[in-house]
């Protein structure tokens, strides 16, 4: 659909529709529910806060879309594609890394996508995969709102190093070469979310981020929320820019160890570039006016 100036409109939607952020979380058989999805309870928060700062009405409604609303769904991967998706508006906000191999990418999800009344991914990276598989996407990084700052301050750092995630081989790897930095409190939690990791995070002088998956693309869910309430990152190097500017501490994979050192020897520049970071992000990546340019 084009505009009158001849751009490309990503979605059919007035400003004046409810909205609803579905976040999929599918049980297996025994009635065990698939934690993954808890990864992005504040993303769902987030798009709530934003939207409703922008004037709509907008609601949290996990594992169901509704036929009166638009409805935003987190982990669309997750959908079984069929002839009743065709019932709904609904835009899937696609936070996966791609790729032909290695990454979430399925014939079914592309099903999804192409059946939906627009689009949004995390990723420029992505966007351009998705474009060769005839799916156009519209870009919209996760940012900032005042409702995710949740982090408690004031709370007495006895953790230097903190990473919280999936483990695989790579991670492994590198979490057993902070683990001998002399006189380094490294800590690790999977399968956390919510209340018991924001207490983690608040105890953190630094929290790392560092990929999964060999696409390289940013943690944006993760970073976001940290930057959101003005915590340390230090991230692994992307192979995309959401934040283009902004002052996060980035180093290569082999040199996060050294560079997560250093960092601890001057905490005065960690509180200094932590802040700068924060009030950056608050100021140039708000949700609500990134997801204004958009719909």
């Amino acid at each position: 659909m084009l505009d009158r100036r001849g751009a490309r409109s990503y979605a059919c939607i007035t400003m004046s529709e409810a909205y609803q952020v579905c976040l999929m979380i599918p049980e297996d058989e025994s009635g065990e529910v698939y934690r993954g999805s808890f990864v992005f309870r504040e993303l769902v928060f987030l798009l709530r806060s934003a939207l409703r700062s922008l004037g709509h009405d907008c609601a949290i409604k996990p594992n169901s879309l509704d036929e009166g609303c638009t409805n935003i769904v987190i982990g669309y991967h997750l959908l079984r594609h069929g002839e009743y998706l065709s019932r709904y508006r609904y835009i899937p906000y696609q936070l996966e890394q791609l790729a032909a191999e290695g990454g979430w990418y399925s014939e079914d999800g592309l099903k999804v996508l192409s059946g939906a009344t627009a689009v949004w991914d995390y990723s420029g990276q992505n966007i351009g995969f998705l474009a060769e598989k005839g799916v156009e996407a519209a870009h919209l990084p996760v940012g900032y709102h005042e409702d995710l700052e949740v982090i408690p301050k004031g709370v007495g750092k006895d953790i230097d190093i903190l990473f919280y995630g999936s483990l695989n081989e790579r991670r492994q790897a590198m979490l057993d070469r902070l683990g001998k930095i002399p006189g380094a409190r490294v800590a690790t939690a999977s399968g956390v979310f919510g209340k018991e990791r924001d207490e983690l995070i608040a105890r953190a002088r630094i929290v790392l981020n560092m990929h999964y998956y060999e696409t390289a693309i940013l943690e944006q869910p993760r970073v976001s929320f940290l930057l959101n309430n003005c915590c340390f990152v230090v991230s692994e190097e992307s192979a995309d820019a959401p934040y283009p500017g902004l002052p996060v501490a980035v180093a290569s994979y082999d040199d996060l160890p050294e560079t997560c050192r250093r960092y601890l020897e001057n905490p005065q520049r960690i509180e200094a570039e932590s802040r700068a970071a924060y009030e950056a992000f608050r100021t140039r990546f708000r949700m609500d006016e990134l997801i204004s340019r958009i719909l």
